[in-house]
């Protein structure tokens, strides 16, 4: 039931009830012949309606200020979700312009979402957890081609097992550069995120 149907109800159970009082008074002024017995009822009668109706507006206001709270706390964890996923548009942003990952940004990215598990449930923040992940393992493969790809280029021979080493560790480096791509392409931030920063029509 909504607010407003439960606002409404109320209103009509105030009505019968004051009808009732109202009913009451009048049957009281028909059959007392007594003006001061007359007098003391529509005193009690008048003093319970009014008792009757600050209760309503009472329970009206709290009504509104619950509506009020939770629309609040609604708009609050909508910013605070939209600072998450704009993170992650940053972090995919830094990577189609440098083409690789960064550690040092995957690493502040994590600094960032150690407490979004209050803001979105696991299954949301497994693609950040992914990212960071690819981020190391990319920055591994690096490490492991790198080395061996300045020697070449100095002129050093390579043996065999160290020039299958570092085809293997650059081809693990363009792997991870290539889910990253991925993930651009299908615009998985919105996919994963998206469902949780629509705002309810009755904010």
């Amino acid at each position: 039931m909504s607010e407003e149907s439960q606002n409404a109800n109320v209103l009509i159970i105030l009505g019968l009830i004051l009808g009732l009082l109202l009913g009451t008074l009048i049957l009281s002024v028909v059959n007392n012949a007594s003006s001061e017995e007359t007098t003391m009822m529509i005193a009690t009668v008048v003093i319970a309606i009014f008792t009757v109706v600050l209760a309503g507006l009472q329970w009206l206001s709290w009504q509104q200020n619950k509506v009020v709270s939770r629309a609040n706390y609604l708009v609050i964890m909508h910013d605070k979700r939209m600072l998450v996923y704009n993170d992650a548009i940053e972090f995919l942003r830094i990577f189609s312009r440098d083409g690789q990952p960064n550690l040092e940004d995957a690493m502040a990215l994590k600094s960032k979402i150690s407490n979004a598990d209050f803001l979105f449930p696991e299954e949301a923040l497994g693609f950040f957890n992914e990212m960071i992940s690819k981020s190391i393992e990319h920055k591994n493969a690096y490490d492991r081609w790198e080395p061996r790809r300045a020697r070449a280029f100095n002129g050093e021979r390579l043996t065999a097992e160290e020039r299958e080493m570092s085809d293997q560790a650059l081809n693990d480096k363009f792997e991870v550069e290539r889910w990253f791509w991925e993930q651009i392409t299908n615009n998985r931030v919105r996919t994963e995120l998206g469902p949780y920063l629509k705002m309810p029509a009755s904010v």
